[in-house]
């Protein structure tokens, strides 16, 4: 099985790229860090409880005590409690990491149906800064392989089923792409020109420019000239013959 991981910016077309492989390989499967974050912060969103305030530490820490039994239940790990709980020495050691977590407890407060709504692929723009933030606080507090440990074990079963292809899109820590590389795998990094680099300076997003990755793809084009460039690349890669640079608008 062959299999890919994609970095690159938010919205500098990661999935649209990921889609364009799939459409070549007849057994696929997509997978995205993302999907693995949703889940844990879904069932971490659906503990809030109508009205709850979140206006101290202890109210924040009460609310978080219960991330130990999700993770065990959505990943078989459990880190402790204790790392997880907020201090004020954490917190202002370093500001950056928690940032998104009071944006989003900010959220709540104006948009108190966010609690209310479950969090998926369709809506997840709406919990962008819960997501950025478990995604990079629990790299950080229980263990810097979480995400990508999880998703190798999901591509290495897919694997025992006779997928031929696995791609794997969202790699935003250099440990992501290490851990893919470990697997047998080859990292992409996707970069549009013309868009504007959301959260450049947000904790996971600085973190993801650090990523080493074998072949970039420029984005200058169009869908379609996208499609042609993830068939060249994709045919390339199974014919051993791989540039380290390819662009949608030289196709």
């Amino acid at each position: 099985m062959y299999i890919i991981g994609i970095t690159g910016p938010i919205g500098h077309g990661k999935t649209s790229f990921a889609e364009a492989l799939a459409k070549l390989v007849p057994v696929t499967v997509l997978l995205e860090t993302s999907s693995i974050i949703i889940k844990v912060a879904d069932k971490l969103n659906q503990k809030i409880k109508p009205g709850q305030t979140f206006d101290s530490l202890e109210s924040i820490n009460l609310w978080l005590a219960d991330l130990p039994s999700i993770l065990n239940e959505t990943m078989q790990t459990k880190p402790e409690i204790g790392k997880l709980l907020l201090t004020e020495q954490r917190i202002a050691a370093d500001r950056n990491n928690y940032s998104k977590l009071f944006e989003y407890i900010e959220q709540i407060k104006i948009n108190p149906d966010l609690v209310r709504v479950k969090i998926d692929n369709g809506n997840k723009s709406s919990y962008r800064a819960i997501l950025q933030w478990l995604g990079s606080f629990l790299r950080i507090t229980a263990n810097k392989y979480i995400w990508y440990n999880e998703l190798i074990s999901i591509a290495d079963s897919y694997k025992e089923k006779g997928t031929q292809l696995c791609v794997i899109s969202g790699l935003r820590f250099p440990e992501d792409g290490e851990t893919i590389k470990n697997f047998g795998g080859l990292i992409i990094t996707i970069h549009r020109p013309a868009i504007f680099e959301m959260d450049s300076i947000d904790p996971t997003e600085s973190e993801r420019q650090k990523v080493k990755y074998d072949v970039e793809v420029i984005n200058d084009g169009n869908l379609p000239d996208l499609d042609q460039t993830a068939q060249k690349f994709y045919r390339d890669y199974i014919n051993n013959d791989l540039s380290t640079k390819y662009s949608s608008s030289g196709i």
